[in-house]
């Protein structure tokens, strides 16, 4: 989903309150919270973090710092997997 239709979503349902987390990444979040603050939605944003043990942690920040802090600790500890282009692409013959 988008930020936009996650927004629109949320007030259609009259939410006052989201939070918002992708895998690994925090970038989306100051998007979201701006178009929120628009409806008058109050946004939390953060990241659903993998650890090496396949944990899922969810990790809510209120900040921009806050934001800033947690992406680059997840850009400096995530374990890079690179690419094998046999799995790229869908076969469907």
């Amino acid at each position: 989903m988008s930020p936009v239709n996650i927004v629109t979503r949320a007030a259609q349902m009259g939410l006052g309150l989201i939070a918002v987390t992708d895998h690994n990444c925090t970038l989306h979040g100051p998007l979201t919270r701006s178009l929120a603050a628009r409806k008058g939605i109050y946004c939390l944003f953060g990241a659903e973090v993998n650890t090496r043990e396949e944990i899922h942690c969810l990790c809510l920040v209120d900040t921009e710092e806050q934001r800033l802090a947690l992406q680059d600790y997840i850009e400096q500890n995530i374990t890079r997997i690179p690419n094998n282009p046999m799995f790229s692409a869908i076969r469907l013959w």
